[in-house]
């Protein structure tokens, strides 16, 4: 609340002191703000990461950068109109005071944006006398302003999407399109409080140098299932150097603190999730959801460098054929290679960094049936009807896609026309059949109920192929037998793919949980895991020799 009334007084008073000048001298003014803070922003990306924030300026680079070359910049500027234009046209003094005044609130929204977002840029608390215009959403994972209508955000927003405008139109690049609206969108957000929303409430670093971070890979897997629900991620493996960890500790990073962004149409997503190395858990990475207020991504600081994954909903993406796409963390902007398509390279760049983690079964280890490990699109006799689809499920030419439902029941007026399960292209769909009395019953048969106890509640079955590539379930269907309905998840339920979600199948009914897997993959190992521990703490509970050959796609 303070800070927006600072701000309001002194574009008030920049207002009135310019309605006093004249609108001549207005008129200049504003046009030298417009020319410095131009030069400032677009020297501002080079000048920061080639000279300052690897120079000792860290946490004040940024801000320090951006405000003082605007502050320098229109300093020269006055000083040449003034040593130009020495004399000034005489007009009435009603014009002077209207169209002054309105000048010189248009010079000062543009000044106290860009001195806001440079301030924003400075390493403090999350909270700014009283402001904090953008907060991490419980809902989504994702930021949200939370003060739209405070002076503070307005005059933020208005000098951002200023600038953001002039670098498309009259001051584009002259050859590519390298602007600030496509290249590095959102600086309001990241000034407002995003870019300060570190650890313990702004006790982390906010910014990076530039030999703190560096791409190992990235991946895109249009079916890749996400703890927050929702199908199709981009995953980035970034290795974290000691340069870029927080004092005593090691790197640590909130969502509002990373972003993907698409260089031709300046779209930009938040990670939903992330990836970290553990102390423990050997070469495995363990994967969380950023999830509410209070979930960080933190390497261990006694490492001098640590692998993570960042995974990005691609959903919220607007994606251009051919454009660049940046990872931009804490401040720097880093340009990836083009993401890798391979779901199995995804996968195993998410579990364990890319590396091969060896899995081995025992001479006691039960074979699964080809009857209960299987490639199967069909819905095992649910009646779906697609002008009446259950629940949250959503279907594309008879195929279900993506959603849940809970409680359906065959119909008679169901036509049935929703026929099977869809299978992206070159993926197929595998179930695996887990219900009483197979040879991965997790509740009744001796051997597989002891490892699932071992294993915990959280545990979750994953299949692995000859190459040790782990693929986690994208969704299961159960034929409840006493009520004759049927349950199906395209999602990730609330506790996720686990024992506990499926104890209830435990004693009746029919589970079939489903993976879709590349095509020319061959499965040979059913292991339940903790995706929060080493999967070498995981438990291999079934043998199979399921080759998944090509097949026509879905139509």
């Amino acid at each position: 609340m303070i800070l927006s009334v600072i701000t309001l007084l002194v574009v008030l008073l920049i207002a009135y002191w310019w309605g006093n000048a004249g609108v001549f001298d207005a008129l200049l003014h504003l046009l030298c703000v417009i020319v410095a803070g131009a030069l400032a922003v677009a020297l501002w990306e080079p000048v920061t990461v080639g000279f300052m924030l690897d120079g000792g300026f860290g946490e004040y680079a940024w801000g320090v950068t951006l405000g003082g070359m605007f502050v320098l910049l229109l300093l020269i500027c006055r000083l040449i109109v003034d040593a130009a234009c020495p004399f000034r046209p005489k007009v009435s003094r009603m014009l002077d005071w209207s169209v002054g005044s309105l000048l010189g609130l248009c010079s000062g929204v543009l000044t106290m944006g860009l001195v806001l977002i440079s301030i924003g840029h400075i390493a403090s608390t999350r909270e700014l006398l009283g402001y904090q215009g953008w907060i991490r959403d419980p809902g989504s994972d994702a930021p949200k302003q939370s003060e739209s209508g405070a002076p503070a955000t307005l005059m933020m927003n208005a000098a951002a999407g200023f600038y953001g405008w002039l670098s498309d139109a009259s001051l584009a690049p002259i050859v590519g399109n390298a602007s600030l609206a496509r290249w590095r969108p959102d600086i309001a957000a990241d000034g407002g409080s995003l870019l300060r929303d570190s650890i313990e409430g702004g006790k982390g670093r906010l910014s990076t140098p530039s030999n703190g971070v560096s791409i190992v890979s990235a991946h895109y897997d249009p079916s890749f299932a996400l703890k927050s629900g929702g199908s199709g991620a981009y995953a980035v493996l970034v290795s974290l150097k000691r340069p870029g960890y927080d004092k005593g500790a090691g790197f640590t990073m909130s969502a509002s603190q990373a972003r993907l962004i698409d260089g031709n149409t300046g779209s930009s997503v938040f990670p939903a999730e992330f990836a970290q190395a553990e102390q423990g858990a050997g070469d495995s990475l363990v994967r969380y959801r950023f999830s509410g207020d209070g979930s960080y991504l933190g390497s261990t600081a006694s490492s001098e460098e640590s692998l993570a994954c960042l995974l990005f909903p691609a959903t919220g993406l607007k994606r251009s054929k051919d454009g660049p796409l940046f990872l931009q963390i804490k401040g720097l902007r880093i340009q990836l290679p083009t993401p890798k398509t391979d779901a199995a390279e995804m996968a195993r760049a998410v579990s364990s960094g890319g590396k091969q983690v060896q899995i081995a079964a025992d001479a006691d280890t039960p074979v699964v049936p080809a009857s209960e490990l299987r490639l199967d699109t069909g819905l095992q006799g649910a009646m779906i009807d697609r002008n009446g689809m259950p629940g949250s499920l959503t279907e594309d030419n008879g195929k279900l896609t993506g959603g849940a439902a809970t409680h359906i029941t065959r119909g008679q007026n169901a036509k049935g026309d929703v026929r099977g399960f869809f299978e992206p292209n070159g993926q197929r769909m595998v179930m695996l059949k887990c219900s009483r009395d197979t040879a991965v019953d997790l509740f009744n048969v001796n051997r597989t109920r002891k490892d699932a106890e071992k294993v915990g509640m959280n545990g979750e079955p994953v299949l692995v192929d000859d190459k040790n590539n782990i693929y986690a379930p994208c969704g299961y269907l159960w034929k409840d037998d006493v009520k004759n309905e049927y349950e199906i998840y395209l999602e990730p339920p609330e506790e996720g793919f686990t024992i506990n979600r499926f104890r209830r199948a435990a004693n009746s009914g029919e589970l079939q949980i489903m993976y879709r897997i590349p095509n020319g993959v061959t499965i040979k190992l059913v292991v339940l895991r903790d995706p929060n521990k080493s999967i070498g703490e995981g438990r291999v509970v079934g043998s199979a020799n399921l080759t998944v050959e090509a097949g026509a796609p879905s139509r």
